[in-house]
């Protein structure tokens, strides 16, 4: 009966010390691009050792301190369901934190967007535009096209052209273009 509040307090830790570590590193302690690949890397995952943990001690002290099961067969039950919730645990998470929904993933992306710029911008020289995207307000350092040969003033509608880096090339969109509702 020791060995499982054991694990099950060696589980609560760790799971406490990721709830309080919050998102200073992946839900598995280290950089996601240093984890192993391949069917058998949950096992190095540190999600999965402390739900493991947690719910083998927490099956066993439950199996046994209440009389349904004792001996091997409680060892063996908490010991499917350590591993089961563990591996289920791992492989979850990891499928809902693998995407950032909405999120532009290139700068690319942001061509053809509106924006208004938050400097004035002149021919040769460099300004700001701020864009609205899916995820909130990004700003770019903005130049003009070679072609444009005008001054535009902080506040002016324009939009993104060409985004070389994260420098995004603006102008002004043609008159019989409606102002797009996302931006500012």
């Amino acid at each position: 009966m020791s060995i499982y509040l054991a694990t099950l307090v060696f589980g609560a830790i760790l799971l406490g010390a990721s709830f309080w570590q919050g998102d200073a590193h992946d839900a598995d302690g280290h950089q996601q691009e240093h984890a192993p690949a391949g069917p058998l890397a949950v096992l190095f995952s540190l999600r999965f050792w402390t739900f493991g943990a947690a719910f083998f001690g927490l099956t066993g002290l439950v199996l046994e301190g209440t009389g349904l099961l004792g001996g091997l067969l409680a060892g063996a039950v908490a010991g499917v369901v350590g591993l089961s919730s563990g591996l289920v645990s791992t492989v979850v998470l990891r499928a809902l934190s693998a995407e950032t929904t909405g999120a532009l993933p290139h700068a690319e992306s942001h061509v053809g967007r509106e924006g208004r710029l938050l400097l004035p911008l002149a021919p040769g020289q460099r300004g700001k535009v701020r864009v609205r995207t899916p995820t909130g307000e990004a700003d770019f350092v903005a130049e003009l096209p070679a072609s444009v040969d005008a001054t535009l003033p902080s506040g002016e509608r324009v939009w993104i052209v060409e985004m070389r880096g994260a420098t995004a090339v603006v102008d002004v969109p043609p008159a019989d273009l409606p102002p797009a509702t996302t931006a500012q």
